[in-house]
Order: C-alpha cells, then sequence, then structure tokens
C-alpha cells in the first residue's frame, strides 16, 4: 500500500515543482489496484499531470474494470485535447460497460524485452468487479517454450499479493526472438478478456569499440622487489596495472597469474574500476627468486621478489662428502675430518656461527681443531683407545650428536 501512496505523493510533488510528469499506463493500472486512492483522487492527478499514453478501446475496458469512473475517464481525454503533443493521435471516448463479476486479468506491461539469457520480471493486476483478488494463482502460458523445449520444463506461476497484483519471474531464454505469452487461472476458471503480454529476448549489446591494453602502460606497480623468508607471507600484495594507449585505467579486464617458488593468495582475476589487479603471495621453500607472472591478453609480464633463508634448525654433518646418521667409524690410525653445515627448517644454507665440537670421552676420540669458512665448518679428531662416545656440535643455536666407535 505504502508503494502507491508514495506514487501519488512523487506525482503530487512533480507538481509544486512546475515539472508535472505525465502518468502511464502502469502508472494508471498500479493506482488503481492499489486501493489506495479513489478514482476521484486519480483523475485530480491526472488533471495536473496528464497522461503518456493515448489509451484504446481495450485500455478503457480495462480500466474501467479496476475502478476508472467516467470521471476519471472523461479526465484522461480532457487532457489528450489540451496537450495533443502527449498523444498526437487521441482515440475517441468509447462507452465502457460497467464491471460486472467476471474475473479480469490486466497486465502491468504489455510488451517486455529482456537481454537472452536473462530473467524476465512481468506484474499483473487481478480484480473481480471492483475488488481486488489476492491468493489467487495465475499461470503465464507460452514461458516455458522459452527454455527450447528443455525436459520438465513449466510454465512460470504466480500468486497474487495484498493488492491484487502477481509477478511473474521466469528466464528470458537465450535465443532471441519474439514471444506471446497469455495469463491463464490455475484452476481453470475463464477471464472475462484475453490478457496476453509480447515479450521480446533480445541479443546481448555487444560493444562498438574494444579497448586494448598498451604494453608501455601496463605492468606492475606496486609489490615488486620485496625480500622476505621462505615459507612466509610477503609483507606487500604485488598490484599489476592495465592501461590503454592513452593512459587510462581499463575496468574488468581478464587477468592470468602464475607464480614459481611461491603460493599466489586471493589473486583477483578481472581489474577494479581502477584497472588494478592484486595478489598476496607466499614465499616458496627455496632461498631463491619468487617470479610473480600476469598475462593481460597478448602482454606478459613479470615482478621478482626474494626468499631468503630461514632461521637455524638442524646441523648436517658429512665425511667425505656422504651425510652421516649418527653413527661414525673412526680408524685406528691417522684422523677423521668432519665437514659440519647449518640448514633452515626446509634445508636451505644458513651462515653457522660459533662452532663447538665436545667429545664424550677423550681417551677414545679427541678434538684437534674446529675452524669455519664462508660455508660451514671442519672438526678434525683424533681417535685413541676402542671404545664408543659420543660427540656433540654446536652451532648458530642448534646442535647435533654423534655417535663415534674406534676400533683398532
Amino acid at each position: 500500500m505504502m508503494l502507491w501512496r508514495g506514487l501519488a505523493v512523487a506525482v503530487l510533488a512533480g507538481h509544486l515543482q512546475q515539472k508535472p510528469e505525465p502518468l502511464r499506463k502502469t502508472d494508471l493500472i498500479r493506482l488503481l489496484s492499489g486501493g489506495t486512492m479513489s478514482s476521484a483522487e486519480i483523475a485530480d492527478l491526472v488533471k495536473h499531470n496528464c497522461v503518456s499514453f493515448t489509451p484504446t478501446p481495450r485500455d478503457r475496458e480495462n480500466l474501467s474494470a479496476l475502478g476508472a469512473d467516467s470521471t476519471l475517464l472523461a479526465g484522461i481525454d480532457a487532457c489528450l485535447r489540451a496537450h495533443p503533443a502527449t498523444s498526437p493521435r487521441p482515440a475517441p471516448r468509447t462507452p465502457v460497460a460497467a464491471a460486472t463479476g467476471n474475473l479480469l486479468a490486466v497486465p502491468l506491461v504489455s510488451r517486455v524485452s529482456v537481454p537472452a539469457g536473462g530473467t524476465a520480471e512481468i506484474g499483473v493486476a487481478l480484480k473481480r468487479g471492483g475488488q481486488v483478488v489476492s491468493g489467487a494463482r495465475l499461470v503465464l502460458r507460452g514461458s516455458a517454450e522459452l527454455t527450447g523445449g528443455k525436459a520438465g520444463a513449466r510454465d512460470a506461476e504466480a500468486v497474487t499479493d495484498a493488492r491484487g497484483i502477481a509477478l511473474f519471474r521466469f528466464p528470458a531464454g537465450v535465443q532471441p526472438g519474439t514471444h506471446r505469452l497469455v495469463v491463464v487461472t490455475a484452476s481453470g476458471e475463464a477471464l472475462a478478456s484475453i490478457a496476453e503480454i509480447e515479450l521480446a529476448t533480445v541479443p546481448l549489446a555487444a560493444s562498438a569499440v574494444t579497448v586494448r591494453p598498451a604494453a608501455a602502460r601496463t605492468g606492475f606497480v606496486a609489490g615488486t622487489g620485496q625480500r622476505g623468508v621462505v615459507g612466509e607471507h610477503a609483507a606487500l600484495s604485488v598490484i599489476f596495472e592495465v592501461r590503454d594507449s592513452q593512459g587510462g585505467a581499463i575496468a574488468k579486464f581478464p587477468v592470468e597469474w602464475a607464480i614459481t617458488n611461491g603460493q599466489l593468495v586471493d589473486a583477483t582475476p578481472t581489474t577494479d574500476s581502477g584497472g588494478r589487479a592484486r595478489a598476496g603471495v607466499i614465499f616458496g621453500e627455496r632461498a631463491a627468486p619468487t617470479v610473480v607472472t600476469v598475462a593481460a591478453g597478448e602482454i606478459s609480464k613479470w615482478a621478482t621478489l626474494y626468499a631468503h633463508s630461514g632461521p637455524p634448525a638442524r646441523l648436517v654433518v658429512e665425511r667425505g662428502g656422504a651425510r652421516m646418521d649418527r653413527v661414525l667409524l673412526v680408524a685406528s690410525e691417522g684422523t677423521a675430518l668432519l665437514r659440519v653445515y647449518c640448514r633452515d627448517g626446509y634445508d636451505n644454507p644458513v651462515p653457522l656461527e660459533g662452532l663447538v665440537a665436545v667429545a664424550g670421552d677423550d681417551h677414545i676420540v679427541r678434538v684437534t681443531a674446529v675452524t669455519t669458512d664462508s660455508a660451514g665448518g671442519w672438526v678434525t679428531l683424533r681417535p685413541g683407545k676402542d671404545g664408543v662416545t659420543n660427540l656433540t656440535l654446536h652451532g648458530s643455536g642448534v646442535r647435533a650428536e654423534v655417535s663415534a666407535t674406534v676400533q683398532h
């Protein structure tokens, strides 16, 4: 009810501002169906605003059935005579029979255009005599054919609300064309007159001009060159901007993301209103460059970020180039030379600092030298008597245990 009262207020407001808008056919149908304004009040709106259409004899019959009295119909004729520019071909008034008890359905619009693949919305007012009919189920014959004969398709149905208006919502189909739809009652009760709607399914409008990105103006504008730790998030998102040859931002342009030695987080597939697409980055497991690539049409560009090793996680002990597995066999003669490296949690090299080697029993194995270089450290051992003892290595805050065995 507030909708119809709001419409009346809006129209009156337009009159007071000396900018009246002519009433459309759908406006009159809604006002008459709403039940919140009398025919005399609607006639007063017509007097001030006139109408934007020339009613046909069928229109007059429908308006009369919805409650329009002779004063309202006369007002429409008077405004059309006073404003011939509004409707250059005014139809002569024809006598209209008084509303009967027959059921009458009046489409709010008689012609509808919907883009292919879209959803059609059609309203129909239902009255019996001068009273609105609520809770009645109506069927829109022919709407099922819009699906192209798809199995299980049924004609659209809708139930009239408290204002006596049923709103049909249904797929308009993907094939362009014009269709004739007819309103009938689900109960089979006959209507006083045929209520039909012409639905045109129109192809989606194609853009007359294709905007292409310019290679010189398209590329990364933020987030490149960042440094971070393997396995962690980069501090900033990388931002890719798409612009045309004039420097204008191209919105909703599709972009394709790719990354090596890392992961992308929440990468946007199209540019925003400013022509920008963005993505978060997680550095990969290798302490090496992380490369993000973006393709926009035929343009492909990349950004480089740098992943560094993580914190020290373990010591690696080698002998003769082979990694040891916690057991060291030392010959009774000569010396044993161990190579020690520090690694992070992903096995990336980490500088080795403060290397210390301690033997559990110096009589079995004695540490004679500990040195370090840029890659790691060296530990020199000299065997003693036969036996087994532990060798503990400390460096960069982590440690390793080796079981050393001496046999003569």
